[in-house]
């Protein structure tokens, strides 16, 4: 567990300085916070809040507002400081103070992720990550599209776990159930359908070192689309004619130079013969598996377990574990194979 020493010199601290201590000790940080004339210690006291001496050690030592270092320091707290992080953060989240108005700050996540990524290796920096994540939207009518159970939850993991490690992060994305980490090295290209999302990769996979293929992309979309929203009527059924999609891992695989690929199969039936077969076919680096039917490693889950194939003959068991260690561990094995 890491230390950080807050230091608030402004009006909005009791406004906001107990919800962003909330936020970092959740993620398992431990905080203390300096008095000011801001926020003295009394109230710090009545937030049940830390409050910390300028004599206590650190790992960061955090300024608010985060555009700027306090006016004044004083050579104890100077010389206590381990680390100094004083926040060069967009500000993004809109603060009202009541009376007294209102201010733009950085969210809590901009500066959860932050300092997240102090206390990470950055073994990703000047590296460009091009990840498809969530579930992609084929229309038939104004009213009705074919979709999947996909919510990006993985996808999501990945994209913050390479920006936490330095990467820049093309996230290419359908409709996703989660959001996406608020942080400035986080590329957004929002799309809908399979072919939407197949030009994107195509558009961008040349800015790309690595490309990792995660999002549920349809293998069909309907033929022909209505205008108008069809009509039940008197009809008891309704037949649909669906043609092939674009298949984007293989169009990828097959580019005469591409990044590093790495390929995501959701199986649920012989997992391990139909994962590899996809890896060799679609010419992938790594393939990683899991198995939808599995408990804990469906759509919506929280969590995965993951059987990741090597291009090399080798292959690997990532347990069953929250997605952001899972990506964390798909992206060592992807920085060693890269090496």
């Amino acid at each position: 567990m890491q230390r950080v020493l807050l230091h608030t010199a402004t009006a909005a601290a009791p406004f906001y300085v107990p919800g962003l201590v909330a936020a970092l000790e959740d993620a398992g940080w431990k905080v203390a916070v300096l008095e000011s004339a801001a926020f003295p210690k009394a109230a710090i006291a009545a937030a049940g809040l830390k409050c910390a001496s300028t004599k206590e050690k650190c790992d960061v030592h955090l300024y608010a507002p985060w555009d700027k270092a306090p006016v004044a320091e004083s050579d104890a707290l100077v010389a206590a400081v381990d680390g100094v992080f004083p926040g060069s953060l967009r500000p993004t989240c809109r603060l009202s103070l009541g009376r007294q108005g209102a201010v733009t700050i950085a969210s809590y996540e901009q500066i959860l992720e932050a300092l997240e990524a102090r206390r990470t290796v950055q073994d990703f920096a000047g590296k460009t990550v091009l990840i498809t994540l969530g579930p992609t939207i084929e229309d038939f009518d104004p009213a009705r599209y074919i979709s999947n159970r996909s919510t990006g939850r993985m996808g999501v993991a990945l994209a913050r776990m390479a920006a936490r490690r330095g990467a820049k992060v093309l996230a290419i994305h359908g409709p996703l159930s989660v959001s996406m980490p608020d942080v400035d090295n986080i590329e957004c290209i929002p799309v809908r359908s399979a072919k939407n999302m197949g030009d994107a990769v195509l558009a961008n996979i040349s800015r790309a070192d690595c490309a990792i293929l995660c999002a549920a992309v349809a293998d069909f979309s309907p033929c022909d689309y209505s205008e108008e929203k069809i009509k039940k009527g008197s009809r008891e059924t309704l037949m649909l004619r669906m043609k092939r999609n674009i298949d984007i891992l293989a169009t990828i695989g097959s580019l005469p130079t591409r990044p590093f690929l790495v390929g995501f199969a959701a199986e649920s039936t012989d997992v391990l013969k139909n994962a590899n077969e996809k890896m060799r076919r679609k010419n992938c680096d790594m393939l990683c598996a899991n198995d939808i039917t599995a408990a804990g490693c469906g759509f919506a889950s929280e969590t995965n377990r993951l059987h990741v194939f090597l291009r090399d003959g080798g292959n690997r068991e990532i347990p069953l574990a929250s997605k952001n260690d899972v990506a964390s561990q798909v992206l060592d094995l992807i920085r060693e194979k890269m090496s």
